[in-house]
């Protein structure tokens, strides 16, 4: 009997696995479509390992994926959130110059909260950040799903450095 449960569980949970991939496809899909992206078989295939590249701060593997033509909008978890938003939450700013070679979407919401990369980059207080965003038209008035701009959340995330550079 041990084995009947132990070959049940396994099967739930490969069962859970395949689950929770395809409904990250579906909400990558919708994601990319809110965007008016086109999602492609080769940024589906290889999200995981730019994800990887990225959070490492490996800039030569992303430009490489980037290069061969993966969408650099996209959504990178069920959060919606794209390689922008991660690379402004790591306060990477080489990370975030070359993305913006690729004329990622900039205004990007992820669906949890709303933030956008400019926000994501205000609550971490990286004005270096937020000064190129805004450079490349990032909006600082969107408004996140709470009604907040990026100003609201500098202040409630006490981000003095985004504070100052705001009121200087």
């Amino acid at each position: 009997m041990g084995n009947d449960c132990s070959s049940v569980c396994v099967k739930k949970k490969k069962l859970s696995r395949k689950n929770t991939e395809e409904n990250h496809n579906i909400a990558m899909r919708n994601s990319l479509a809110s965007n008016r992206e086109t999602i492609n078989e080769f940024s589906l295939k290889n999200y995981q390992q730019v994800m990887f590249l990225a959070n490492e701060g490996n800039l030569n593997g992303v430009k490489a994926y980037l290069d061969q033509g993966f969408v650099v909008d996209f959504p990178l978890d069920q959060s919606g959130w794209t390689l922008l938003h991660l690379a402004c939450q790591k306060g990477n700013l080489k990370l975030v110059e070359l993305l913006l070679r690729y004329k990622p979407y900039v205004d990007a919401q992820e669906l949890a909260e709303g933030w956008t990369p400019l926000m994501v980059s205000a609550i971490n207080n990286y004005d270096t950040i937020v000064l190129l965003l805004l450079q490349h038209g990032a909006d600082e008035k969107l408004l996140d799903k709470t009604g907040k701009t990026m100003q609201d959340l500098a202040t409630k995330y006490k981000s003095n450095k985004i504070l100052d550079m705001i009121f200087s």
